[in-house]
């Protein structure tokens, strides 16, 4: 199982000894507090100047819409990877699905509706392991 997070303190170990579990396993360690490295099983990042196109539900890394975005397509299931810190959304689903950001246990974080509760400048990730495009 993959480490999601990870910290010097966590883990009683220097900094370098992080590095090579990072180098050895092709685990990569995101900052305790931010989403550098953050990834989406199966979708590629790209710049949020691509716009989140309608029938779709986006991530971004950054606050306001900003940092690296990711869409993900109406009713499929998402893996997230490395998300340890501010970031926004937007649900962009069409016919009025909703989108849900979820933990670990796939306990539901948020639920998002595309009409009345369908974007966030200022969301924290730390707690999100999963979204759910439907």
């Amino acid at each position: 199982m993959a480490i999601r997070k990870a910290t010097k303190a966590v883990l009683g170990v220097s900094a370098l000894a992080l590095s090579f579990v990072a180098a050895t396993s092709g685990v990569a360690f995101a900052g305790p507090h931010d989403n550098n490295g953050a990834t989406v099983t199966g979708v590629a990042g790209v710049s949020p100047s691509e716009g989140c196109t309608p029938g779709y539900f986006c991530i971004y890394t950054g606050t306001d819409y900003t940092g690296t975005m990711f869409r993900m397509y109406h009713c499929a299931e998402y893996n997230l990877n490395n998300w340890n810190g501010v970031g926004s959304w937007i649900n962009d689903n069409t016919g009025g699905a909703h989108a849900l950001i979820q933990d670990r246990n796939y306990n539901t974080l948020v639920d998002t509706d595309p009409t009345n509760n369908w974007y966030n400048g200022s969301y924290n990730f730390a707690p999100a392991w999963h979204v759910k495009a439907c």
